[in-house]
């Protein structure tokens, strides 16, 4: 009798502790972050403040929108070794009075740990950065980014060409790598979208 009752008693531990796990989450799945955590959005830069900065000051700027074709798709990612977003993208054109286009401007947003950063690039006719941007990021990692690569503007790719961003270095650091990630997304994306005279 003593024996079925310890026989008993260890079938109730073990489901009462795998019940346990499966309800506090304790299974094989990774845990997912709330985005909560990362504390509200700080905004460093203005877009307009930014693309003012970045874009020849007679031009006249408009606002474009449009689908990369899957022939400049395909260049961009031969090309630039990233694989550009999908869908309608939203970018800026610098034009003169006849037309020519002296530069472009982009917005990437990507996730970072528990937030998002949004980090714009301007590119001049020649494709050489003009200037990189850090709008904004969550108030928990702004030391992430001030400690790295900087808020606002982001001297270190200023006149770079998109092969030069090669040598930019994260250093290790996941802040770094995310901004620099953007930065050589949103020239592919330039590259490609104005690659055609849009």
């Amino acid at each position: 009798m003593l024996g079925n009752s310890l026989e008993t008693a260890g079938r109730h531990f073990i489901t009462a502790l795998t019940s346990a796990l499966f309800i506090f989450g304790l299974s094989s799945q990774p845990a997912l972050a709330h985005k909560g955590h990362a504390g509200p959005p700080v905004q460093f830069m203005e877009l307009k403040e930014a693309l003012k900065g970045m874009l020849p000051v007679n031009a006249k700027v408009l606002k474009r929108k449009e689908e990369l074709n899957k022939d400049a798709a395909g260049w961009a990612k031969q090309k630039y070794g990233v694989e550009p977003p999908t869908g309608i993208l939203t970018y800026f054109v610098a034009r003169n009075e006849a037309g020519q286009t002296l530069g472009a401007a982009y917005i990437t947003n990507t996730h970072y740990r528990h937030g998002d950063i949004a980090v714009v690039v301007g590119i001049d006719a020649e494709g050489r950065i003009t200037q990189a941007a850090l709008l904004n990021a969550n108030e928990k990692y702004v030391g992430d980014f001030a400690a790295t690569v900087g808020t606002g503007f982001m001297a270190r790719f200023a006149g770079l060409k998109a092969e030069e961003l090669a040598t930019q270095s994260d250093d290790g650091n996941e802040a770094a790598k995310a901004v620099i990630e953007q930065v050589r997304t949103a020239v592919a994306v330039l590259a490609a979208l104005t690659q055609t005279g849009h």
